[in-house]
């Protein structure tokens, strides 16, 4: 498979660096770290002004393609495109804004479900509010269900999707929030008492997870491709105004 680099210069993809792919992840164990994921011609084109504008301009006008008063995802980037381009005074094209848009999702992604997870010190993301705001809030960052040894405690506020019967004690007073829940035997899956884990399970969890980051390096080389595309046209298209302009001079001078 043959890949255009930075330069314009196309490379079979085997002779290519892997450190141009390569994603760089913060380093987990401190209790506050910023969380974003990017790429090289992300972070040289957009800084925090431009994706501000674009998750704003994002905001506004997705809801206008699910009410039809935008034909197509394909149109709203072109519409998000010309006004970046209009309000700020640069060119930028609608693939550009959309492989942006898809990488800050996935970091936004990531930060939520790290911090969902216990026992995992909390995150920063640069662009939370702004990503909140398009998700409504919706992504779940507290745990529905807290575990103990013996109890399932629900939060109140987050309730399960599927029904658990509760039995509540009378005879002691529960002084948290949460209420204690005690789980049927044969109306759920999740067993209070610990078993070992079966080792096919662990098997497939783990083809799964290996499965989804190809699935996920795949769609990168595909994004980080039309990327390099776009910048090698968008050279060719410099080239020949260059050329075109310097034409003209000289049949001026002629």
């Amino acid at each position: 498979m043959n890949i255009a680099n930075h330069q314009g210069e196309t490379k079979n993809m085997t002779d290519l660096d892997m450190s141009e792919f390569i994603l760089i992840n913060p380093i987990e164990g401190s209790q506050s770290q910023e969380y974003h994921e990017t790429t090289d011609s992300d972070e040289m084109f957009f800084n925090r002004d431009r994706t501000v504008t674009l998750l704003n301009l994002y905001k506004t006008y997705k809801p206008k393609v699910a009410l039809g008063k935008i034909k197509t995802i394909k149109r709203m980037w072109e519409i998000i495109s010309t006004e970046i381009s209009n309000k700020l005074r640069i060119t930028i094209g609608p693939t550009k804004c959309k492989n942006r848009f898809k990488v800050l999702d996935r970091g936004y992604k990531k930060f939520t479900d790290n911090n969902r997870k216990t026992g995992r010190g909390r995150k920063t993301f640069d662009y939370e509010n702004q990503f909140d705001q398009i998700y409504h809030k919706k992504v779940n960052i507290e745990p529905t269900i807290l575990l103990s040894s013996k109890t399932i405690s629900v939060n109140p506020e987050k309730p399960p999707s599927t029904m658990i019967n509760e039995e509540i004690p009378n005879d002691k007073p529960s002084t948290s929030q949460s209420k204690p829940v005690q789980i049927p035997e044969v109306a759920t899956c999740l067993q209070v008492n610990s078993k070992r884990r079966n080792p096919r399970i662990s098997y497939q969890k783990r083809n799964e997870i290996l499965v989804e980051i190809k699935n996920d390096l795949k769609n990168y080389y595909k994004e980080k491709l039309e990327v390099d595309r776009e910048k090698l046209q968008l050279k060719k298209d410099k080239e020949e105004r260059k050329r075109r302009k310097l034409n003209i001079e000289n049949s001026d001078e002629i």
